[in-house]
């Protein structure tokens, strides 16, 4: 049943055909709340327990500190291997935010050299920089806003913004981006010692590329998730198949979403894997052992289809979900953070000192604001 294998040299015991499959529950077991509560779904395994954990606010800047213009996409912000940011506005403007949370220009918003119509979108921190997309192109920027690297990839639509484009860098350096389910199926990758961009071809669909919380490189697809090495040569190995799709108890009213097999969204140090659901997560512990967590009931009515919980994994091997925000520890306590006085989260980006940076919306008309926050220990063991 079980297999030895080895992601970035750790040792991984790992279960390759269990199926967790929760048994029905009692009436009353349901009184606990969720995490994301909602009045329906019937039936279901109760949601995990939470605690509430405040947030400490490291900083707030607000939207005119970057000229008034935050943009709304997905990765308007990054952070960098070094504490400091790096924040997008709108026409093409780029910021940098350092360790004492001041604010400089790195592209003028409007300046010609850097005029781009749909709003960058950053990918990845590197040891220079960020890796960022815009206009059909990959660049890797430096922290003093000057080009590491350019090169065009070809969009799936004309007017791709780039939110299906991923970057990640591995431990030797190497920089490596793709466009998930792109036409022309190839993984690019920049050597920092030729500072060349290399296009690495691929016989299967493009998923996602992600980084564990060690720093090493992979790409999550629906065949599973393979390791990304490029020394001493490019070389792409398989590391684990998609995990199974939990089975609903006995009795469940409303779906729990994804379909099956689900792909590896985030890995652990430990060699752990966490996968998720539309209101699961579903963590793959070293030992094979499968939790799954429950943070929402079951839907009942679906128009759009909603998409899986979104992870990012931090340095200390938790993974968060941004929406909440909500950070799951490696021992599977669930925490929810507060943040008073502010609504619209969006996907955080971790300082290596596992501080989070986001966007807020603000509360009563306010304009929106860039965010640095930790978290307040509550127990100790944070």
């Amino acid at each position: 049943m079980y297999r030895q294998t080895f992601i970035c040299g750790i040792s991984l015991m790992v279960l390759l055909s269990a199926t967790p499959n929760p048994s029905s529950v009692s009436a009353p077991q349901l009184a606990r709340p969720c995490v994301f509560p909602s009045r329906y779904g019937q039936g279901y395994e109760p949601c995990v327990p939470f605690a509430r954990v405040r947030a400490n606010v490291l900083a707030i800047i607000s939207a005119s500190a970057f000229g008034g213009d935050l943009v709304y996409n997905r990765r308007p912000y990054m952070a960098l291997n070094d504490g400091s940011a790096i924040v997008a506005a709108g026409l093409g403007g780029l910021f940098r935010i350092n360790r004492q949370n001041r604010v400089s220009v790195l592209w003028r918003p409007g300046q010609d050299d850097y005029w781009f119509i749909n709003p960058i979108e950053l990918l990845a921190p590197f040891n220079d920089g960020v890796v960022l997309y815009a206009e059909k192109s990959v660049m890797g920027v430096r922290e003093d806003g000057t080009i590491a690297f350019r090169t065009r990839i070809n969009p799936t639509e004309e007017n791709d913004r780039g939110e299906n484009v991923t970057a990640t860098q591995d431990p030797d350096g190497t920089i490596w981006f793709a466009h998930r389910n792109g036409p022309d199926k190839a993984i690019y990758a920049y050597l920092m010692r030729t500072q060349r961009v290399e296009e690495v071809p691929s016989e299967i669909a493009q998923g996602a590329l992600i980084a564990s919380s060690n720093g090493c490189a992979y790409e999550n697809t629906r065949d599973g998730l393979f390791e990304l090495e490029s020394v001493p040569e490019f070389h792409r190995s398989f590391v684990h198949k998609p995990v199974a799709l939990p089975s609903p108890p006995q009795g469940q009213f409303g779906l729990d979403g994804g379909s099956s097999p689900l792909v590896i969204r985030a890995v652990g140090s430990d060699g752990s894997l966490w996968a998720s659901t539309w209101t699961q997560v579903i963590h793959v512990h070293r030992d094979g052992s499968i939790h799954v967590i429950r943070l929402a009931p079951p839907i009942t009515a679906v128009h759009i289809p909603p998409a899986n919980i979104d992870l990012t994994i931090t340095h200390d091997d938790s993974v968060w979900v941004g929406s909440g925000p909500v950070r799951i520890a490696n021992d599977d306590r669930v925490q929810l953070i507060d943040f008073p006085g502010y609504y619209g989260w969006r996907r955080l980006s971790f300082s290596p000192d596992n501080s989070a940076w986001t966007m807020l919306d603000g509360t009563n008309g306010a304009a929106p604001s860039v965010a640095h926050f930790s978290i307040i220990p509550s127990d100790g063991r944070l």
